[in-house]
Formats: structure tokens, C-alpha cells, sequence
């Protein structure tokens, strides 16, 4: 993507949606220029009804990907194995999420871009170790990802050196980010994680009903 966009002389801008809108921006440069105080800990919430992708592979084993595809170039490295999900998106689109060979659940759909926001917020780099739990509850369907997920990181902190974070990790590195994403029933809301051991702290939170 990035040769064809130079080779064509185009502009190419992929990102995750929330560095561009104006009100995420202004939030961001009021929590930088420090009139929060000093920010060591950030939460990314996102609370959601997601509904089941049905049980269709379970009861009737393997479904047509749609003809008018290259359903093998879809798969890419992928093992090639036919889907067995059959939503109202159809066999193949979007639900791809649920399914291990191809994604990893809502904490790699929708939790990244709380992470993001987050790690944006921290004014950090990318983490150099993750911790992720979770676990599918709720449904008996062909989804495969955990409906339920939160992921930590560690991220150096300003003040660390990269020698001491060598010779002394546990001291150094502090668990930075938190972001939890996943499944609700309508009218249920999970307790948002409380930051009150770091304080003050940034909260990204989005909900949809």
C-alpha cells in the first residue's frame, strides 16, 4: 500500500478513527499541556451490546463463502477451510472477528482503538509486553474469541533509563494501559475499572445502546 501510494504520487492515511476528530484532539492537548496534573495510569472502556452470530456452522458444518469472491486470496496465509458461520452480514464479512484464524474478538476490533486513545492520552510508544484474559461466555454459537477481554501493558515510565530497565523490570515498568472490551446484554453494564490507586488518571470510555 505504502509503495503504491508513493508510486502514484497519492495521499494514503490509515489510522484508527479518534486522532482525527476535533473534540478527542482538544481533550488530548488539555491533558498534555498538564492541567490534570501528572498522568500515570489510563483506563479504554468500551461497554456494548453484542449479540450472537448464531449457531449455523454448529448445526449445518461448512457454509459457501460468496461466489462473486477469491475466497483463497481472502484467507491469505490463513489455513483454507470454508466458512462455518452463516450471519445476517453473510458467511464471510465482518464476522470474521469471532473467528481465531482471522481475528482475535472485540479486544482487537474495538479495543484498539480505546488503547490507542489511551497510549495517546499517556503520551507513550508502543508497550513492550501485553497481558490479555478473557473468555467466551454467554453464547453457544460458532464464535470462537472471547466475548469478554482485557488486556494490560507495560510502558516504560518517563523517569526509567534504559539501563536500569535491564537490570531491574519489575521496578521499572508499570502496567500503563488497561483496556476492556466485549459483550453485554441490553441493559446490563459491566462496573467500569476504578483508577482510584493511581490518581489523577484518564478514562476513555464509549458506550452504544
Amino acid at each position: 500500500m505504502v509503495q503504491a501510494a508513493r508510486k502514484y504520487n497519492r495521499i494514503c492515511q490509515v489510522g484508527t478513527q479518534s486522532r482525527s476528530t476535533a473534540g478527542m484532539r482538544e481533550a488530548i492537548d488539555y491533558v498534555h499541556a498538564g492541567k490534570i496534573g501528572a498522568v500515570s495510569i489510563a483506563y479504554g472502556t468500551c461497554y456494548k451490546p453484542r449479540g450472537s452470530i448464531s449457531d449455523a456452522g454448529l448445526k449445518h458444518g461448512d457454509q459457501a463463502p460468496p461466489k462473486t469472491m477469491d475466497y483463497d486470496l481472502w484467507t491469505g496465509p490463513a489455513a483454507l477451510q470454508m466458512p462455518r458461520r452463516n450471519t445476517s452480514r453473510g458467511t464471510v464479512h465482518y464476522d470474521w472477528h469471532w473467528i481465531w484464524n482471522y481475528g482475535n474478538g472485540d479486544i482487537g476490533n474495538q479495543g484498539v482503538h480505546e488503547m490507542d486513545k489511551a497510549r495517546w492520552g499517556l503520551n507513550v510508544g508502543l508497550p513492550l509486553s501485553v497481558v490479555s484474559v478473557g473468555g467466551r461466555v454467554g453464547y453457544l454459537d460458532d464464535g470462537e474469541t472471547p466475548t469478554r477481554s482485557s488486556a494490560s501493558s507495560s510502558i516504560r515510565t518517563p523517569t526509567s533509563s534504559s539501563k536500569s530497565a535491564a537490570s531491574r523490570p519489575t521496578d521499572t515498568w508499570v502496567p500503563a494501559v488497561s483496556a476492556i472490551s466485549g459483550s453485554a446484554t441490553k441493559g446490563t453494564s459491566p462496573p467500569i475499572p476504578n483508577p482510584r490507586t493511581e490518581a489523577p488518571s484518564l478514562t476513555i470510555s464509549t458506550a452504544r445502546s
